[in-house]
């Protein structure tokens, strides 16, 4: 609803205000927003998210850019650093008053008057001239077209723009290890959360004025007040789980806390392998469930020990994996055999040349062919 109206209309800001609170009430609390309970500051949370973080859009850049497609659409020849002319065969186009170099208009810099002064010698005059490749004529037609911020041309779109006039951060190595294609958003949510340091933890809860027994020590394994890096995975409870689940992933070799994890698996983790998808998702399940466990022993007085525990993390993966599709490889197969996953897995040759023929000799021929057989 909100960016059907903000493709309309400049949204005042109150209003927009308004909307993004709902929008951190559903983050946070499902609901209302309660004093305390942002984990991660709003501006934080609406970078993009190999920068770190969630790519929830602010509002009202998005609103600014909605509003630039209007302007493309009725711009012709007017002035902006994001639309210039590609010169085809010259007649629409204007090489003196148009964008089409990265000086901009000529006639900006080079008036009449400086050209008679300088004796029609204008390249020791304006040297910058010389750096200006001229346009190549052609029988195609002029046509404007949309250069981002470093100056590439790319298709006009709203996205495209946004990203042009948003604030712009560094990049995160671990953004594919949180973020992939087949992650489970709870579980990749918790997982940033741990990244970023904002659980609510013991270490942190005991600078506040909270009950005592919320802080006594770890409710996993009782040695101390439990932490980032004592949850995941020093402590003794979650070391049993990690034991047994980094197995299942391939990640025997891999020795330390969450961090040695996550910087193992930055490694290759934009990979869509089977065994790149395995190993974020044993990650992401045993870091969520191992907290869930963590909680439910602190406020529910309810305990799993690390065998059950161990097993539910396999049970819900499992589920997950029959959903998705992988390359059928000696490595796909093998995981498939140790997680007990079907044939149909896998993505079938014969299934994608039947489906490129469909497309390539058309789907109507092919379809009464099939009919006839």
């Amino acid at each position: 609803m909100h960016i059907d109206w903000a493709s309309m209309f400049v949204l005042p800001s109150r209003v927009l205000l308004d909307v993004e609170q709902i929008m951190r009430g559903f983050l946070w609390c499902q609901g209302l927003l309660k004093k305390g309970k942002a984990n991660v500051s709003w501006d934080i949370v609406c970078r993009k998210r190999i920068e770190g973080v969630l790519g929830v859009r602010r509002l009202d850049t998005f609103n600014k850019a909605l509003m630039v497609s209007h302007l493309w659409n009725l711009i012709s020849s007017k002035e902006s650093e994001f639309i210039w002319y590609r010169i085809g065969d010259g007649l629409t186009a204007s090489a003196w008053f148009d964008s089409w170099c990265h000086v901009g208009p000529i006639s900006r810099i080079v008036t009449s008057r400086d050209i008679f002064r300088a004796g029609y010698d204008l390249s020791t005059k304006y040297p910058m001239l010389c750096s200006i490749i001229p346009p190549i004529f052609s029988d195609i037609e002029d046509r404007l077209e949309w250069r981002n911020i470093n100056g590439l041309v790319k298709p006009f779109s709203v996205s495209n723009v946004w990203d042009c006039i948003r604030p712009h951060f560094e990049i995160v190595p671990w953004h594919d290890v949180v973020w992939f294609n087949n992650c489970v958003p709870r579980f990749s949510l918790l997982l940033w959360t741990v990244i970023h340091g904002k659980l609510k933890t013991q270490d942190l809860l005991r600078h506040w004025d909270v009950n005592t027994r919320l802080v006594s020590s770890c409710s996993l394994c009782g040695d101390q007040p439990d932490s980032n890096n004592h949850l995941f995975f020093k402590c003794g409870y979650s070391t049993q789980v990690w034991d047994h689940m980094k197995d299942l992933a391939a990640l025997s070799n891999v020795v330390g806390g969450y961090k040695d994890v996550v910087d193992f698996l930055s490694s290759y983790a934009n990979r869509r392998s089977c065994k790149s998808v395995i190993a974020k998702l044993v990650f992401s399940a045993s870091v969520y469930y191992i907290w869930h466990e963590r909680n439910a022993r602190l406020f529910s007085n309810q305990k799993r020990s690390s065998i059950q525990l161990t097993e539910i993390i396999t049970s819900v993966i499992r589920l997950k994996l029959i959903t998705c599709s992988f390359k059928k490889t000696r490595p796909g197969l093998e995981f498939a055999r140790l997680w007990k996953l079907p044939e149909s897995i896998f993505r079938s040759n014969t299934r994608r040349c039947i489906a490129l023929v469909f497309v390539l000799f058309g789907g109507f021929s092919l379809l009464v062919s099939l009919s006839v057989l």
